[in-house]
């Protein structure tokens, strides 16, 4: 089973394109990974949810279990409903230490995750400066992961080393974008 990791602004509000996006991976059988945070990582946790398929679904998470260590960006009670629901999390994926810092290190191991697992990387970008978001994006190329971007703004995406963004098609009136190698 393939697996679909998911990243994305925190402040962005694309909940029926993440659903599409979400439905559409499901539908061809793959499992889901996301963080924890409000936004996008909350509606992919939200969509898997409602569509009955958290067993297919694993959190990476900076806080822990009983919401020790949330602060105002994370998702505590969507990353709830879905632990109850049968998704599995890993509590505390970013480490203990600083806010930004947990939350790096758990978007690292998203990404480490996605590696190992031979899956691949979405991520919906409402502007150029999402730098969790960025930094997933950044990693995953340099791991070999697959990555699709979703613009949802008007922005450009910036090149990520030897390779190019490859257009692959459009919904809802958004554009989505492969990392293409050289």
């Amino acid at each position: 089973m393939s697996v679909v990791g998911f990243c994305g602004s925190r402040g962005l509000s694309v909940g029926g394109l993440v659903s599409s996006v979400v439905s559409g991976a499901l539908g061809r059988g793959s499992s889901l990974a996301v963080g924890c945070c409000v936004g996008v990582d909350a509606s992919v946790v939200s969509a898997a949810v409602g569509a009955g398929a958290s067993s297919r679904l694993r959190v990476f998470s900076a806080f822990g279990s009983s919401g020790r260590g949330a602060v105002s960006v994370s998702a505590v009670g969507p990353v709830g409903s879905a632990v109850a629901s049968g998704a599995s999390v890993s509590w505390w994926s970013g480490g203990r230490g600083s806010v930004a810092s947990r939350l790096r290190g758990r978007s690292l191991a998203l990404v480490r995750f996605l590696s190992v697992s031979g899956g691949s990387l979405v991520c919906f970008l409402g502007s150029a400066s999402s730098l969790g978001s960025l930094l997933a994006v950044r990693a995953a190329v340099s791991s070999g992961v697959p990555v699709f971007v979703w613009v949802c703004g008007s922005f450009s995406l910036a090149p990520l080393g030897s390779g190019s963004w490859v257009r692959v098609c459009s919904r809802l009136g958004f554009v989505c974008f492969r990392w293409a190698v050289s």
